[in-house]
């Protein structure tokens, strides 16, 4: 279910390939009761449309600002509402005395950091941000915005070195524990 737009008049399309909704869904949006690290909780997030739809007047914003000053490319924005609560991030700024409760793991292949073991009392924080990355491709006159991936929290930048070294942030496993949802 691609949504139609138009960026200074220009018909755009914003899609999430269908294999991306699966891993998507596996790993963002498990339930509202499931509070773990990466997982969405706010209640009209059932969907990766779902949270497109709800930040579209910024993202179209983004996406006309980024097409202007760069033309195509692939893009990162962080969205977030001090009011909302979105779910659980699956990183924290790094404290030196959580450090003994941490382990490196590969990210990807071309990507180290450390996160929380499981059995740590360090709970995945709840968040007002979601982090969406997606492309920018002109093609026959329409704009095509693909998105490769979202999640609740900040944006760790490239997966590509020592992460928590760069970013200053520890990870948590998708399984972690997450803090209690308000009342």
């Amino acid at each position: 279910m691609p949504i139609d737009i138009n960026i200074k008049g220009r018909p755009a399309r914003i899609i999430v390939p269908k294999e991306r909704i699966g891993d998507l869904t596996k790993k963002h949006f498990r339930g509202r009761d499931c509070a773990c690290a990466g997982n969405f909780c706010h209640p009209d997030f059932t969907h990766p449309y779902k949270v497109i739809q709800h930040f579209l007047p910024e993202l179209m914003e983004t996406i006309e600002d980024l097409f202007l000053r760069y033309g195509e490319g692939t893009f990162s924005e962080t969205f977030f509402d001090l009011d909302e609560v979105y779910g659980w991030s699956a990183t924290i700024p790094v404290d030196p005395e959580l450090r003994a409760q941490t382990e490196p793991f590969m990210l990807n292949a071309h990507a180290i950091a450390w996160r929380f073991r499981y059995n740590s009392d360090v709970l995945a924080p709840l968040t007002n941000e979601v982090t969406l990355v997606f492309s920018i491709r002109e093609q026959k006159n329409k704009l095509i915005i693909l998105v490769h991936t979202m999640y609740p929290g900040a944006d760790v930048g490239e997966l590509d070195g020592d992460v928590t070294d760069r970013e200053n942030v520890h990870f948590f496993d998708w399984d972690h524990p997450g803090e209690m949802l308000p009342e």
